[in-house]
């Protein structure tokens, strides 16, 4: 049993040491780190910039950093970037840097040493989707407009800057969130029992 198990833990450390040591070059390996903390892997990817959010809580501009994300072929990923990296949606980047982990996101992003704006291409338009695209992760990363009747409405309990509702379609619900002024509770309740049209990016978040 001894010897069984130290040859077990000398494969299963070889087999870490080289994962860790592998560069990611596409948006799908680095979803396939998750769910668990994938900090430390070395990035080379291109992508196109699909939306910036200069305010959000782990890159607010007194941060001097902005998040945003990026797609390619295979899938997309976020990007917290210092400030003077400067992009816009539409940008096809090429960066070098390494996966952190976020607790807020719940996610690895990328933080870049080194982007650099080869092209610009036209932003992509919102696609019209249902919820059961949003849902199954078909559009992550994208801009989506999705229609759904408001079910519940209601704040984060650890930050009330994010605004959230629930929407429904056809038996599946997903969230909605307004991130910024905290909305007041009357105007959110206002909205259950509306069917509304929901503009903005599709982001997978198992954090908050």
């Amino acid at each position: 049993m001894i010897c069984l198990l130290r040859d077990f833990l000398c494969v299963g450390l070889f087999a870490a040491l080289t994962s860790h040591a592998d560069v990611l070059t596409r948006c799908s390996q680095i979803a396939e780190t998750e769910p668990m903390p994938a900090g430390g892997h070395e990035i080379r990817i291109t992508g196109k910039v699909q939306a910036c959010y200069p305010s959000h809580p782990v890159a607010a501009p007194e941060k001097k950093s902005s998040i945003f994300c990026i797609t390619d072929a295979t899938g997309g990923s976020y990007v917290l970037a210092p400030t003077n990296m400067a992009h816009v949606a539409g940008d096809v980047v090429a960066i070098s840097g390494k996966l952190e982990f976020i607790d807020y996101i719940g996610r690895s992003v990328i933080i870049p040493r080194q982007m650099t704006v080869l092209r610009h291409e036209t932003p992509e338009s919102p696609a019209n989707v249902d919820l059961r695209e949003i849902r199954d992760g078909a559009k992550a990363f994208h801009i989506v407009s999705a229609t759904g009747l408001v079910i519940d409405a209601f704040h984060d309990e650890l930050d009330p800057r994010w605004n959230w509702l629930l929407i429904s379609e056809d038996e599946t619900s997903v969230p909605l969130a307004v991130f910024g002024e905290k909305i007041p509770q009357d105007t959110l309740d206002s909205l259950i029992g509306r069917t509304i049209t929901a503009t903005g990016l599709c982001a997978p978040c198992t954090g908050r």
